[in-house]
């Protein structure tokens, strides 16, 4: 009898695993159909992009397309409409005599000068002398101002092939080889025709446009660089050398556009100099004596010269042998009595010895952390031409670190220079230069492992960034001078960026190599940025930095104006990729779903709060009795959700009235869950007052594609459309101040969650008419 009723019962469990596999199979069958729908193929995307760009016509008296040359050293066709573009260009910027675009791969031409199966596309930064020197990211396609070539008497011919473009030529069978450019096969179409290039003018004749096929690749390269330099694009504040952001090109392969990431013979040359200047290293410190000594065993390491003798000095014959000099400045804001003995000690002892020979200075000043203020305290003291600000947690990996750093920070018209940080004992990078987004500044590349190369070489070579981070930062001391120092008002967050903005506005150039790398043993001076203290405050920095340069919020010149600028995907990818996205804007009144409390005399975390649903349109103090009596975890609107961390909520922008972010169910198939937005009320209690009510509103989100999370998360399930963006109008909700949270719900099994984050987002009385809630 009993093995009967285990018997059914196990037919029962059974008949529900399948009935529940049954609806999640239907579930993820949903999911996948609204993933295609978000997803958008590149090719789509270029071809309703493009078809709204007008280009004008060349100014009349101005520019024709006779007084510059192309360059084409791919593989591949020139993109219909580019001579337009180019001259058009070249005509609205006299001052530049050299120019390249952007590119990607295509198949076939197809009827009527069509491109198919486009597909990587290649947006590139704005002229980065520094990156031209480690690989040749100009790409397949260059124009250049005939005036350029004579004045620098550059015979093209000597590394490339002409080819005729007066148009006189007819277009080939669509079944024969053709080996033309697509100027060539394109000139015989009518004006005005899909894939035609309307080159006539007014008198119906025909300029003749020269362009030359590349035949001797690395002759092409050196002149190509020799031209930027004599046109002036390596001086301070160049603007000779343009970028077109428009697809100019369409290569036949991805292997044809990787063959421009080699490593170009400038990148690995070591300056050998006599004598080298001395560099002054600011090290602002805390406590932890144990890995300030790290850091400082770290220095005599990278103050060495390069190991191996396949690196030569300048006459090419000689191997270096000479470490760099520096001097130690040491600044302490406040560290125990035992640590400060402990530090005075360590160093007594280092400069006995592997130090001895180097000046060590130790500035204790007690005081509230003020990353900036510690800075320009040790840089005052300091007595060499280049100054190192580095952070004590920083550990350098290689010899030659510190030579390397000083011959590209000495360069004239060069400002910071900063290198690659790992995380401990790994090769995931922390940072490779600073990217300016529309949300602020970002680490590209954060968390990325590197072990492959990522988004056309941003992991490789020296790249020209708007800024680096200061954990390592490289400036001559003249120039740290004209920048005026880091500012004191920023203490904590984004001083190193507004540095490296001032210098950028000063018409230097910021650069990240990448070919050098550290380990930064992240904040243990001063803990994370988590708390909402601290968040609150980043966010009080980031407005401040914009104050001070408000022509650079949202901008990076160095950042491809076709790659994403949204959210915090530390992934450097298109925008295409996530062009089926849309913000959610909200506009009607969100619906009120529960009653929470803060206790004085803080605000308590919502969950053990709240104490269950707010009935229909109750909002006044009578209400209150009857809500008290229900258990904090029955269910928002009606069913229970409990709060748990497996709801991995991160809301990475929260300004203004939008929030963006990704919420996330860890451990289970995230295809099944319905997910809202919590807003809760952020009131305190008044004087003598014993506890204050806010009111939670909730908000159904709807679904946003984030490739990030796919790549980023591989084990967790379906978490592509777990992103949100939300524009909350200011009749949502009432003015005032929210926490916000999330809550989902399980579609096939009914389980509710609920978890809370950190960051608030104001609404503030000018854009809010929505009347409030229940007072305190």
């Amino acid at each position: 009898m009993a093995a009967e009723i285990l018997r059914r019962s196990g037919i029962r469990l059974d008949v529900k695993r399948l009935v529940k596999r049954i609806w999640e199979e239907k579930e993820n069958r949903r999911y996948r159909k609204n993933l295609a729908r978000r997803r958008i193929s590149y090719g789509e995307w270029a071809a309703v992009k493009e078809a709204g760009r007008k280009v004008g016509p060349l100014v009349p008296g101005r520019e024709t397309d006779s007084d510059f040359v192309l360059f084409c050293a791919g593989e591949g066709r020139i993109a219909s409409g580019a001579a337009e573009t180019i001259g058009a260009y070249f005509a609205a910027h006299p001052k530049v005599q050299l120019l390249y675009g952007d590119e990607d791969v295509g198949g076939q031409t197809a009827a009527k000068g069509h491109v198919t199966d486009r597909r990587l596309p290649w947006y590139k930064p704005d002229w980065s002398p520094e990156l031209l020197d480690s690989f040749f990211y100009f790409g397949s396609l260059v124009a250049l101002r005939r005036e350029l070539l004579e004045r620098a008497s550059v015979r093209p011919e000597d590394f490339s092939s002409r080819t005729d473009v007066s148009g006189r030529r007819e277009l080939s069978g669509r079944g024969e080889s053709d080996s033309r450019t697509e100027f060539e096969r394109t000139k015989g179409a009518e004006p005005g025709a899909a894939g035609g290039i309307d080159f006539s003018k007014g008198d119906g004749t025909v300029p003749e446009t020269a362009v030359y096929r590349v035949n001797d690749f690395s002759v092409y390269r050196e002149t190509i660089r020799r031209l930027a330099e004599l046109a002036g694009g390596y001086e301070k504040g160049a603007c000779c050398v343009g970028h077109v952001e428009s697809i100019l090109f369409h290569g036949e392969s991805q292997e044809g556009q990787e063959k421009f990431l080699e490593a170009a013979p400038h990148l690995e040359v070591w300056e050998e100099r006599e004598p080298w200047p001395l560099l002054s290293i600011v090290i602002p410190t805390r406590d932890h004596p144990e890995v300030l000594e790290r850091c400082l065993r770290s220095c005599l390491l990278g103050a060495e010269p390069p190991v191996g003798t396949e690196l030569l000095d300048r006459t090419g014959t000689a191997p270096v042998g000479k470490p760099l000099p520096f001097e130690i400045i040491l600044v302490d804001n406040g560290s125990t009595a035992e640590n400060r003995e402990g530090t005075e000690r360590m160093l007594r002892e280092m400069e006995e010895g592997e130090l001895a020979g180097h000046s060590i200075q130790y500035l204790y000043r007690p005081m509230e952390f003020n990353f900036s203020k510690m800075c320009n305290l040790g840089a005052a003291q300091a007595q060499g031409e280049l100054l190192l600000f580095l952070n004590d947690d920083v550990e350098l990996c290689q010899a030659g670190t510190l030579g390397r750093m000083a011959a590209m920070a000495a360069k004239e018209n060069v400002g910071a220079a900063g290198l690659k940080l790992y995380y401990p004992d790994s090769r995931c990078i922390q940072h490779a230069g600073i990217t300016n987004l529309p949300m602020g500044p970002v680490h590209k590349l954060q968390f990325q492992e590197d072990d492959r190369i990522y988004y056309y070489g941003a992991n490789r070579g020296n790249h020209n960034m708007l800024a680096v981070t200061a954990a390592c930062l490289m400036v001559g001391r003249e120039k740290y001078r004209e920048a005026g120092g880091f500012p004191e008002d920023l203490q904590v967050a984004f001083n190193d960026v507004d540095f490296c903005f001032t210098l950028y506005e000063a018409g230097y150039r910021n650069v990240c190599m990448n070919g050098l790398s550290a380990y930064h043993h992240e904040s243990l001076s001063r803990g994370d940025d988590e708390s909402a203290d601290r968040l609150d405050r980043l966010d009080r920095e980031r407005e401040l930095l914009y104050r001070r340069h408000p022509g650079l919020k949202g901008r990076d010149p160095y950042y491809g104006a076709g790659l994403g600028r949204e959210g915090l995907d530390t992934g450097i990818r298109p925008a295409y990729q996530t062009a089926g996205n849309w913000t959610q804007a909200v506009s009607e009144p969100i619906k009120i779903v529960s009653l929470a409390y803060a206790l004085a005399p803080g605000v308590s975390m919502p969950g053990e709060p709240i104490t269950g649903i707010l009935p229909g349109s109750a909002r006044d103090s009578e209400s209150w009795p009857e809500i008290e009596k229900m258990p904090w975890d029955r269910r928002i609107s009606g069913e229970g959700y409990r709060r748990d961390a497996c709801v991995l909520l991160r809301v990475e922008d929260c300004r203004g009235h939008r929030v963006l972010g990704y919420g996330v169910v860890l451990g289970d198939n995230n295809a099944c869950y319905d997910r809202m937005l919590l807003l809760w009320e952020d009131r305190k209690p008044k004087a003598g007052a014993r506890q204050a009510a806010g009111m939670i509103y909730a908000l159904r989100l709807q679904d946003m594609y984030r490739p990030d999370l796919e790549e980023n998360m591989p084990d967790q399930k379906n978490v592509a459309l777990c992103g949100f963006d939300v524009e909350i109008d200011g009749e949502a909700v009432p003015a005032g101040r929210y926490r916000l949270g999330m809550a989902v719900r399980n579609r096939i099994t009914g389980l509710g969650l609920q978890n809370w984050s950190n960051r608030f987002l104001t609404v503030r009385e000018e854009d809010s008419v929505r009347p409030g809630g229940i007072g305190s």
